[in-house]
Formats: C-alpha cells, structure tokens, sequence
C-alpha cells in the first residue's frame, strides 16, 4: 500500500471503531490490523477498495479521500456502503475478527487472554471397552 492508502485505511478503521477513552479501549486504527491482513492475506481485496474509495472521492467531491472533511468522509462511506462490490461489509468485519484478536481489547472486555492449552479446556478420557464388540466383528467391507 502507499501512503495515500495507508492514511485512507487509518480513517476507516477510525470510522469503523474509533476509541472508547471511557472503557480505555483502542481504535482500530490503533490495532496491528497490517499484521493482520499480511498473515490473512488480503492485500489484493484492500488495495481494490481503496481504489475504489479514491475513485468515488474524486467524482463525487473532486479531491482525494484524506482531504475531506470529516463528514464528507463518513458521507461517502455510507454510500460506498450499498454498493454491489460489498466492499465495506467484508472490510468490517476483518476488522471487528481483528480487533477482537488484540490482547489489549481481549482484556478491556474481560475476555480470556490465554490460550486455551494447557490451562484451558481438558478433554475427558473415553472408555474404549465400549467399542470391543464392534472391533471384535472385524473388517466388514462393501462391495
């Protein structure tokens, strides 16, 4: 991505989840969600996007999407959003998956924060002689 699309990524993850300075939780602009996208690899569905994002600024209000006003941003957002590509939706939620991925949300929300193993769940052991009579009846084969 280049800097034109960095910055216009950093605005709609604000848009999409900006901070709560009550709960002391991040926005998704604050979150590693290029970490994320490298490891899921959604660098060609983004950089579409933003493409897209950057065309529509410049026919709708003549300037590039990081020199609009606040407003006009979410303006354009909002009608980017019924568009067929669905650009929007899938990009939301990769980064509510992301965002909620992130230790420091995990925390502010009282989610667990350590792997389920070894601490976390045991699976209970079987009772194998259950299964006697059917491994006594042998392979049973169709033809």
């Amino acid at each position: 991505l280049d800097e034109e699309q960095l910055a216009m990524l950093t605005c709609l993850l604000e848009i999409i989840i900006p901070p709560d300075l009550d709960q002391s939780l991040p926005s998704a602009a604050e979150i590693d969600f290029l970490r994320y996208v490298t490891r899921e690899r959604l660098f060609p569905f983004i950089d579409k996007g933003l493409d897209q994002i950057r065309d529509e600024s410049t026919a709708v209000f003549g300037q590039s999407f990081n020199q609009l006003a606040d407003h006009e941003q979410l303006q354009l957002v909002k009608a980017l959003k019924r568009t067929p590509l669905q650009f929007f939706n899938r990009l939301v939620t990769e980064v509510i998956t992301c965002y909620y991925l992130d230790y420091d949300v995990r925390r502010a929300h009282s989610l667990r924060t350590e792997p389920p193993f070894p601490s976390g769940t045991f699976v209970t052991q079987l009772d194998f002689t259950l299964l006697e009579t059917v491994h006594r009846r042998g392979p049973i084969y169709r033809n």
